[in-house]
C-alpha cells in the first residue's frame, strides 16, 4: 500500500458515484467515513466509505465489503443493515440505513451521570443485541460510547463493526478488518492473570461482556472503570461501583463488578446471563426496599 493517509469525508452539497447527494458528515474512523446522502430516487442513507489508501489493498477491499454484511445474518433490531454496495472514486463504500439520533459518548458528554435506570435499560438493551450476535458466532471486540447510537425515540442501535470478529454465513470464512488491539482505550479489558508468563489475553466474549459493564459503570459514575496501555495493563483504575455509588444497592454494584473482573472465572458465561443477573440484582433491591 502507499503511504497516504485517509483522505476528508465527500463535502455536503457534492455528488458521490454520480447517483448520491451528500447531505452531512456523521462520523469518521480508522477505516472509514461515514456520510448521509440522498440517492436520485429519494433514499437517505449512510454511506461508509473506505479511506483510499486502505482501498489500495485488494484484500482489504474484499474484506470491508464483506464484513459490512456480517450483521445482516442476525436477525436483531438494534443492527443497523448493509442495503447495498457501491465502488466509488477512489474504492468501495456500503450503503446503510440511516440512524436519527446520537452516539452515547455526546449523550454522556452533557449528562455524566445518567439516571440509574435508564443506564440500565442501556446496559440491559446491549446485552440482548450482543446475545443475538454472539449465538450467530459474532463479536464486537471494541465496544464503547461512541459505536451506540440512541434513536430519538430512545431505540439502541449498535454500530462500527469495523474490528468484529466472526464468520460469514455464505462463505465461513474468519472475517475482520481491524484488529481488536487497534485501538486501546478505557473501554477494552486489561489482560487476566497476575502478571508475567500468568498473563493473559481477554477472549472476545470477555472484551463484549468487559465492555457492556464498564459503559454501564461509565453511564452510572461519569468515568470509565480504568484505563489500560497499549498492551492491556491497567494505568489508572477507578474506584469499585459500591465506593463510587454507595447510594446504590449492594448486590446490585456486586454484579457489575463480578462482570469487570476479566479473570477466566467469571461467573457470566454469555450476554444474556449478565443481562438477567443485573436484572435479577435490581428487581430485588426494590422490592426489599418496598418491603
Amino acid at each position: 500500500m502507499g503511504g497516504r493517509g485517509p483522505k476528508s469525508p465527500p463535502i455536503p452539497g457534492s455528488r458521490f458515484d454520480t447517483r448520491w447527494e451528500i447531505l452531512a458528515h456523521l462520523g469518521s474512523g480508522e477505516t472509514s467515513h461515514v456520510v448521509a446522502a440522498r440517492h436520485d430516487y429519494g433514499l437517505e442513507a449512510a454511506l461508509k466509505v473506505l479511506h483510499p489508501h486502505l482501498a489500495e489493498d485488494e484484500e482489504l477491499r474484499r474484506r470491508f465489503v464483506a464484513q459490512g454484511y456480517l450483521t445482516n445474518h442476525v436477525s436483531h433490531p438494534a443492527l443497523v443493515r448493509v442495503l447495498d454496495d457501491g465502488e466509488g472514486p477512489e474504492g468501495p463504500y456500503l450503503v446503510m440505513e440511516r440512524v436519527y439520533g446520537e452516539a452515547l459518548d455526546a449523550r454522556l458528554a452533557r449528562h455524566p451521570r445518567l439516571p440509574t435506570t435508564q443506564a440500565l435499560d442501556i446496559a440491559c438493551s446491549l446485552l440482548e443485541t450482543l446475545d443475538a450476535l454472539h449465538s450467530e458466532g459474532l463479536f464486537h471486540r471494541r465496544l464503547a460510547p461512541r459505536e451506540i447510537l440512541m434513536e430519538r425515540r430512545g431505540t439502541l442501535r449498535l454500530i462500527d463493526f469495523d474490528g468484529a470478529r466472526g464468520v460469514d454465513g455464505y462463505t465461513r470464512a474468519r472475517l475482520s478488518l481491524v484488529p481488536a488491539s487497534a485501538k486501546r482505550d478505557s473501554y477494552a479489558p486489561p489482560l487476566a492473570g497476575g502478571g508475567g508468563e500468568r498473563e493473559r489475553a481477554p477472549t472476545d466474549l470477555t472484551k463484549d461482556l468487559w465492555a457492556a459493564a464498564a459503559i454501564l459503570y461509565r453511564s452510572l459514575t461519569g468515568e470509565a472503570p480504568c484505563v489500560v496501555d497499549a498492551e492491556g495493563r491497567v494505568t489508572r483504575a477507578a474506584p469499585a461501583l459500591g465506593e463510587a455509588r454507595p447510594d446504590l444497592p449492594a448486590t446490585f454494584c456486586e454484579v457489575v463488578e463480578q462482570a469487570l473482573d476479566a479473570s477466566p472465572d467469571s461467573p457470566f458465561d454469555s450476554a444474556g446471563c449478565l443481562r438477567r443477573a443485573l436484572i435479577e440484582a435490581w428487581t430485588l433491591s426494590r422490592v426489599r426496599r418496598s418491603g
